[in-house]
This record gives C-alpha cells, sequence and structure tokens, in this order.
C-alpha cells in the first residue's frame, strides 16, 4: 500500500514546477525519460509550464513512486536531493545564491518558501550556540517519505554549494520510520541520523550562520528580493482555494481536460461542494477557466512559431474566432496586437 493513500487529497496544497523539474532532470540525467515512465502528456504538462507553474504536492509524491519502482532505487528521494540546483527552488535559489551569509540565505528561505510550493513551513531556532532548521510540513500524520528526505537532502548539498563545499551538518531527524538500508542516509548526510522522530529538519553550530557565501552579489540580492516580495505579494493576494484551482485548472488546461468536474476530483471534492465554496469567496469556475486560459495564452504567445489556430486549440477553443474574441475581452486586443506588442 503507498504511504500517500493515507492522505486526504486536499492535504498538501502545490509544488512549484522548477522543483518537480528536479525529479525529471535527475531522471533524465541517468538515462530514463519522464515520458515513457508517467506518460507523454504529463511529462509535456511538466516541461511546457513556466516557472510559476505548480503541482499537486501528492502527485508530485506519487510520480516519485512511479520512478522508484521503474529505477529499483529505494533512495530516490535522496538522490534527486542530492543533485538539486539553484534552478529548482526557482527564484528563491538565485535569492539565496546572491546573500551574503548562510544566515541571510536562510532568512529569505523562510520568508520566501511559499514560492517552492506548499511543501512546508520551515522555521530556525538558536539555542545554546546550535541552530536548528525545521522543515514543517503540512501533510499528517506524518509526511511521505519522499517528501521530506527529498527536502533535507536537498538543504545539505545546497548549502555545501553556498559554503564552497564546508559542511555544517551535525544531526539530522525525520519523522518518518527508518527504511531497512540507512547507509545511503550516512553517505550523504555524515552524521547522526535519527528516526521517528518529533520532527524533520537538520542541526548545525549557529557559528555557520554568519558564513560568507562564496557567490555573494549585494547588488544582485535587492534585484531579486524585489521580483521575490512582488511575486509573494500575488500569492498572498489569493485565498488558498483560489489559488489552488487556479493552478489545478491550469494543468487541466495543459493536459487538455479542464472541466469543473475534473477540477473537483483534483481538490477531493464535489463539483457541488466545490462550487458552493467558490461562490463563497465571490468566484465562480469560468473565472478560474478564463484566468487560466489568459496566462497560458500569454505564454504560448510568446512563441513565434506557434500558430493562433494551435494556440486556440490548446486553451480549448474550436475556432480561432472564439479565442479572438475570448482575448481581446479579457485584455482589450486582438492575440495578434498582443504578440506583436511583446515580441522581442
Amino acid at each position: 500500500m503507498n504511504p500517500e493513500s493515507a492522505y486526504d487529497a486536499s492535504q498538501g496544497g502545490e509544488v512549484s514546477i522548477a522543483y518537480v523539474r528536479s525529479l525529471f532532470d535527475y531522471l533524465t540525467d541517468h538515462g530514463y525519460s519522464p515520458a515513457s515512465l508517467f506518460g507523454k502528456r504529463t511529462a509535456e504538462s511538466v516541461e511546457r509550464q513556466d516557472a510559476f507553474g505548480t503541482l499537486p504536492v501528492l502527485e508530485w509524491a506519487r510520480l516519485f513512486d512511479v520512478a522508484e519502482a521503474a529505477t529499483g532505487d529505494p533512495n530516490l528521494a535522496l538522490h534527486v536531493g542530492e543533485a538539486i540546483k539553484p534552478r529548482h527552488f526557482g527564484i528563491l535559489g538565485y535569492v539565496t545564491m546572491s546573500c551574503s551569509t548562510l544566515g541571510e540565505a536562510i532568512d529569505r528561505l523562510l520568508r520566501y518558501e511559499a514560492l517552492v510550493g506548499e511543501l512546508s513551513h520551515s522555521e530556525l531556532r538558536v539555542d545554546d550556540g546550535i541552530a536548528r532548521l525545521r522543515w514543517r510540513s503540512p501533510i499528517r500524520p506524518i509526511p511521505p517519505r519522499v517528501l521530506s528526505e527529498t527536502a533535507m537532502a536537498g538543504w545539505v548539498s545546497y548549502g555545501q554549494w553556498l559554503l564552497g563545499g564546508d559542511y555544517p551538518a551535525e544531526e539530522v531527524s525525520f519523522e518518518h520510520a527508518a527504511p531497512p538500508d540507512t547507509r545511503e542516509h550516512q553517505r550523504i548526510f555524515r552524521c547522526p541520523v535519527h528516526f521517528a522522530a518529533d520532527h524533520t529538519g537538520l542541526a548545525f553550530p549557529a557559528e555557520y550562520l554568519d558564513r560568507r557565501l562564496i557567490q555573494h552579489d549585494p547588488a544582485m540580492r535587492a534585484l531579486l528580493d524585489a521580483q521575490a516580495e512582488a511575486r509573494l505579494r500575488e500569492l498572498q493576494r489569493l485565498s488558498p482555494l483560489h489559488r489552488r484551482a487556479r493552478e489545478a485548472t491550469r494543468t487541466a488546461l495543459m493536459q487538455g481536460r479542464a472541466s469543473l468536474a475534473n477540477l473537483a476530483r483534483d481538490l477531493g471534492m464535489a463539483p457541488r461542494t466545490l462550487e458552493r465554496r467558490l461562490h463563497a469567496e465571490g468566484l465562480s469556475y469560468r473565472r478560474i477557466l478564463d484566468e487560466a486560459r489568459l496566462n497560458y495564452a500569454r505564454d504560448l504567445l510568446g512563441d513565434p512559431e506557434a500558430r493562433l489556430s494551435e494556440v486556440a486549440l490548446l486553451l480549448g477553443y474550436s475556432e480561432q474566432s472564439a479565442f479572438t474574441r475570448a482575448f481581446r475581452r479579457w485584455t482589450g486586443m486582438t492575440p495578434a496586437r498582443y504578440r506583436d506588442g511583446h515580441g522581442d
């Protein structure tokens, strides 16, 4: 029985496509085809979404299950985390990379963590010279192993990269039970690893918070901070239901299956319940669908090779004229004029 089967489908929220690509990139680098493992439609959906696209967290955990079975690697999550790169954290990765010290980078992690998705709500505590960074997942009773192990291996690997190879971790803890073989945990973390703990996280000497990062760039950090703040404000403007419905509809639209029934299923509720909850927030499925279509249309129109008739079909319109009328209603201009004004 899959561990994720114990969780309600409404748990976990969304995870950024940039972070999801850490799994896809690892598989590709090791000779596996994501399209063969997960299906062409899923692989293309992940590939085509922009950096602000998302995937349900538990769907990402399910993809890990599929990949583990195909590769025969029970420690796939650790290996994906070990290979993580700044781009997999999206704008958060580049903000932290430009910070002056590790403490400053962790401060940005805690502030902009939502830009990576709803995987966790981390916190930092410093007691008696020890810094304790905890990964607090909203998924209960115990987060799926693949999520927490990817996160901890990613934190340690990325921290080493930021510090130029220095290694700060003194202990790592996981809420899940110990797997049969923990040799890979010992190789990657190189410190005591505790299982069935009351939290997931890592501890390191507090003096490391003042260590300088090898690629710090104050000017770039200020620029990226402004971009991250703008994106964070956009996320905070939306209610959790609005945000999840919008992102799930975008994903369904890219997969050619956008409908109220599919959205309700993706969010783990009955269609009438979803309609009632949207109405209570002054929303409707039509508005959610229009938002998703507009955002997707903007991405597609950025490709000069994409014909307008193809864009219309990808957005679910049977005729280009219907797409043109809708786009004019949303933006006040035709798709052709929009493309002319936003070209290189």
